[in-house]
């Protein structure tokens, strides 16, 4: 029982202790995501999303991305997936200037801490490769910087576990570390908090409007990103079956 207030407590606590001796970079941004899953059998499926990033709220584009991949479940409580990313950064200028591609592994964890709550524990490890672009032409020189991330979520269920329709508050912590030096002076990248509300409106759809809050540390390790994000995220479940063989089931 300690153990699960305690993950309550470190999830809600701000991160202060390494960044505030640094010079602080306000931005506001918008992000929005479609994410797909496609069911390929009973512990199979495809995952992807797609999203836009903007900054100054929506007046300059920062991010374009697409990222696939396939999951796992080994257990009803264990998830293992893998899959490949490419990201588009815009960073001063209307037209992206920096490409990355990222191969990604990661296992998920969910446990129960009370009656309709839930916590997903996340480790993921990412193989990252960043390409300048000059006139449209990605550079031939390749910068390779590997990182790892571990996420926490905590889930409450307003809803019954067998409920069409349901509403669910989640609050999450991620820390990201690089995993070589080669950006910063030290491993810190970023940690990110938020609240959202999941809403499922089907057995097929649901919509997730967030607010999350990044600290990010910035190439020259003397400057912090401080990121105020409005976010919404719209989920999409399809199956692969046929349906002669989902009445055959």
């Amino acid at each position: 029982m300690l153990s699960r207030y305690l993950l309550i407590l470190v999830m809600l606590l701000p991160v202060f202790g390494f960044t505030q001796m640094l010079f602080r970079n306000n931005v506001s941004m918008l992000w929005l995501g479609y994410y797909q899953t496609i069911q390929l059998s009973d512990r199979l499926s495809m995952v992807s999303d797609a999203q836009v990033r903007t900054k100054e709220w929506n007046r300059e584009l920062s991010q374009l991305l697409l990222r696939s991949g396939l999951n796992l479940k080994l257990k009803t409580w264990l998830n293992a997936s893998i899959g490949l990313a490419d990201f588009l950064f815009f960073r001063n200028t209307s037209v992206a200037d920096r490409n990355e591609y990222r191969l990604w592994q990661e296992a998920a964890f969910t446990y129960p801490l009370f009656q309709r709550c839930n916590a997903t524990s996340r480790i993921r490890v990412e193989q990252r490769f960043f390409n300048a672009i000059t006139d449209g032409r990605l550079s031939a020189v390749t910068q390779f910087i590997p990182r790892c991330r571990f996420r926490q979520e905590i889930q409450f269920s307003f809803s019954k576990a067998d409920a069409k329709r349901s509403i669910k508050l989640m609050l999450g912590e991620e820390f990201l570390f690089n995993l070589s030096k080669k950006i910063t002076a030290d491993c810190f990248d970023q940690n990110r908090n938020w609240i959202s509300l999941n809403i499922t409106l089907s057995e097929k759809f649901a919509v997730q409007p967030e607010f999350l809050y990044i600290v990010q540390q910035i190439k020259n390790g003397q400057e912090m990103d401080y990121m105020t994000v409005l976010r919404c995220n719209f989920y999409h479940k399809l199956t692969g079956r046929s349906k002669h063989e989902e009445n055959r089931q």
